[in-house]
C-alpha cells in the first residue's frame, strides 16, 4: 500500500504537467494564424482582418474601413481570401459609433462558410511580458497584386502594458500595448498569445506617445469629471490614477514607439452582439 501510495504521488505531477497548455512556437503560431488572416481593401485604404467564426464573420480596424472622424464608411469595402479567385464583398455588421471610434475595431460578414477562425480570448489571457505574434498584410497599405492578396508577414512581440478607461454604461476602453513591429497595413490584424493561441487584441495604430482613442477618451472624461478613476497596470503594478495620472504616465512610460490594440474581451462581446442582430434581420 505504502508503495502504491508513493507511485501515485510520483505520477501525479507528470499527469499533471501533461495537461497544461504548451507554449507556440513562433513558426507554429504562424503556420496556425495565416490562413484565417484576410486581406481588407477599399478605395482609399488597404489593411488587415482576420476571420473569428466559420461562416463569415470578420474583424478588422474601423479606420481601415470608414473614415475615424466623420465614421462615413469607404466605398467598394471587399475582402479578399487566399485560394480565392477575386475578392468577396463585405458588410459592416457592427455599428459605427463613438464607442467603435475609440475601440478602433469593427465587425465585417461576407456570404463565405467553412473558413478558418481564430478564438477570441478573454482578459485573463494578457499577461505583461508575455510572448506575441501579428500576422497582417503590411504590402497592402503599399501596393495592390492582382487577383490575390499580399503575403502575409508574421511579427513578433511582447505584451508592454494594457490599460483600461471607463467610458460609462459600464463599458471600458482596454488597450493592448506591444513591443515589436508596427507598419502601416497591419491594421486590423490579430494579435495573439504564443501562450494561449488565443487572440488577444486587434491592432489599432502605432505610437508616437498615447493612442487617438486614449486622448479622445481622456478629453471627454476630463471635460465631464475631472476626478473620474482609471487604471494602468505598468508590470506588475495596477495601480488606481485620475485620468491626468493615468495620461502622464503613459506618456512618460509607453511614448517609445509601441504599438496599440484593442482588447480582445470588447470584440467578443461585440461578436455576440452583432451575430444577434444580424440573424433578426436576416
Amino acid at each position: 500500500m505504502r508503495l502504491c501510495a508513493l507511485s501515485v504521488l510520483f505520477l501525479c505531477p507528470a499527469v499533471f504537467c501533461q495537461n497544461l497548455p504548451q507554449p507556440l512556437t513562433q513558426i507554429d503560431a504562424c503556420r496556425k494564424i495565416k490562413n484565417s488572416v484576410v486581406q481588407v481593401d477599399t478605395d482609399t485604404m488597404h489593411g488587415t482582418g482576420f476571420v473569428v467564426d466559420s461562416n463569415g464573420w470578420i474583424m478588422t480596424a474601423l479606420h481601415v474601413v470608414a473614415d475615424p472622424v466623420t465614421l462615413v464608411k469607404r466605398e467598394n469595402l471587399s475582402v479578399s481570401l487566399f485560394g480565392h479567385p477575386r475578392p468577396i464583398q463585405a458588410e459592416i455588421v457592427s455599428p459605427l459609433d463613438d464607442v467603435a471610434r475609440l475601440r478602433d475595431f469593427v465587425i465585417l460578414k461576407i456570404e463565405k462558410a467553412n473558413m478558418s477562425a481564430l478564438e477570441l480570448g478573454k482578459d485573463v489571457d494578457i499577461e505583461d511580458g508575455s510572448p506575441i505574434v501579428i500576422v497582417g498584410l503590411p504590402l497592402s497599405a503599399i501596393f495592390r497584386i492582382p487577383i490575390k492578396p499580399v503575403p502575409p508577414f508574421c511579427l513578433a512581440g511582447t505584451i508592454a502594458a494594457q490599460t483600461a478607461l471607463p467610458l460609462g454604461n459600464l463599458q471600458f476602453l482596454h488597450t493592448v500595448y506591444f513591443q515589436g513591429v508596427s507598419i502601416k497595413g497591419i491594421s486590423g490584424a490579430p494579435i495573439v498569445s504564443l501562450v494561449t493561441g488565443k487572440v488577444i487584441g486587434i491592432v489599432s495604430i502605432r505610437l508616437t506617445g498615447i493612442s487617438k482613442g486614449l486622448e479622445d477618451a481622456k478629453n471627454s472624461l476630463t471635460e465631464g469629471a475631472p476626478g473620474t478613476q482609471a487604471s494602468i497596470q505598468l508590470g506588475s503594478a495596477d495601480v488606481g490614477k485620475s485620468v491626468a495620472g493615468l495620461i502622464e504616465a503613459l506618456d512618460e512610460q509607453l511614448a517609445n514607439g509601441l504599438g496599440a490594440g484593442t482588447g480582445a474581451a470588447d470584440a467578443a462581446y461585440a461578436l455576440k452582439k452583432a451575430q444577434r442582430n444580424y440573424h433578426k434581420s436576416h
